[in-house]
Formats: C-alpha cells, structure tokens, sequence
C-alpha cells in the first residue's frame, strides 16, 4: 500500500457511492456539476425529437457521469453495498502514539464516536493491508505527518463504545517531517502535542490503554469497557 496515497473520497454509509473529503474531490463534483446543468438547461423538449434529447442531452450526461464515477473509483475508497442496519461485527484498527521532543501527538475527535475526546491518530485496517502499511497510512492521511522507528506497544479488545466492536493494534512512533494538519475536519478539530504526564482530561479509550500500557508495559487487554 502506497502510504502517500491520499483519498478525494469516502465510500458512503449506506447504499452504493461516494462523498468528496478533500478539496480535489469537491472540485471535481463542482465541475461535474457545471459541466452537467448547461446540457438540460439548454434543451426544451417541446421542440426536439426524442433522438436529438438522447444525443444532446442524455449522451454527454452518460459520458461525463462515467467519467466521474472513474474518477471517484480511482480517487476513492473502494464501495461496497449495503442496505439498512450496519452489521454488528468486530473491527481491526490501528493507532500510533507519536513522539516528538519528549511529547505525544494528539487530535480533538469529532462526528463519531469519542467525539469530544483526545486520540491519537489511526483508522481501520484495510483489505490485504499490514498492520504498520495501515498504521503510517492513516497517520500521513489523518494529519500529514510522517514517522519512523515504528514499534508495537499494545493489543486490546475495545467494547468501550458499544455496540461498536473493535480489535486495537497500537503502535509507538518517532516523528520525522511534517508539521500535524486538520485533513479529515470532518473527524478532527485539532492537532497539538502535548507533555505524557499533563494531556488533556478526556481522553479516547484507546489513548487511555495506550498510556497506561507505555507506562506499565502491559501490552495485552482482553476486554476494554
């Protein structure tokens, strides 16, 4: 997995597509869109037959939707199908503790659950994906920062945001370059770096074990609540 990738788009929750989280994906659905309403707003009906509506109209709109639906494929996290409920199965995730001049690197969660509280940064594990692959990708994409000296610290079973089910892989890490950004604002409000014996109040679960697990090196919890 290429960790400098950076993805335009998020498949969505529900049903089959996407929906822009960078600039470049919002600019490419601005231009679908002004490439798109100048062809219906120039075309009555009333005095066209049905052959010229489907060339002037319904072919460049076929075209150009195939274009952007490339692009989001290409551009974006691969979809899947999915109707109604989400089903209730344990997912893999990773998180990396980020060190740098004796402090920790951590963001203000937002939209999801832990919204409010403090993590470190990490995501999901994807399809075929290592376990450090996922890591330094979800790092670099979450705010931009590279690391190095990788390191495993801890594996826990998370149950502490029911019902979501969560199987933690943490890591330990050493900031080489880049300065923390806000790239995902939909999922974080900050990024700062902060002293391991004075971090905020309300931390993430996770955060939580990861802390305690450096300083105790405790590396295994079956069940967090």
């Amino acid at each position: 997995m290429n960790e400098n990738k950076k993805l335009w788009f998020k498949r969505k929750t529900y049903g089959w597509g996407w929906t822009p989280c960078t600039w470049q994906g919002w600019v490419v659905i601005a231009l679908y869109l002004l490439l798109i309403l100048p062809i219906f707003s120039r075309t009555n009906p009333n005095y066209v037959s049905l052959n010229d509506l489907l060339i002037r109209s319904m072919l460049p709109f076929i075209i150009l939707t195939t274009v952007l639906i490339i692009i989001c494929y290409k551009k974006g996290e691969k979809p899947k199908w999915q109707w109604g409920k989400e089903k209730q199965q344990a997912r893999v995730g990773t998180g990396v503790m980020i060190f740098k001049d004796g402090k920790v690197l951590l963001g203000k969660r937002k939209g999801a659950h832990g919204s409010g509280e403090y993590s470190s940064p990490g995501g999901h594990l994807e399809y075929m994906e290592s376990l450090e692959e996922c890591a330094r990708r979800e790092v670099l994409e979450e705010c931009g920062v590279k690391i190095k000296n990788l390191k495993f610290l801890h594996v826990a079973n998370d149950l502490s945001y029911a019902p979501k089910h969560f199987l933690n892989i943490t890591f330990t890490a050493d900031w080489e370059s880049g300065e923390p950004q806000v790239l995902e604002p939909e999922k974080c409000e900050s990024w700062g770096w902060y002293d391991i014996d004075n971090l905020p109040e309300t931390l993430y679960s996770m955060t939580k074990l990861a802390i305690q697990s450096y300083k105790t090196g405790k590396h295994y919890y079956d069940s967090s609540k």
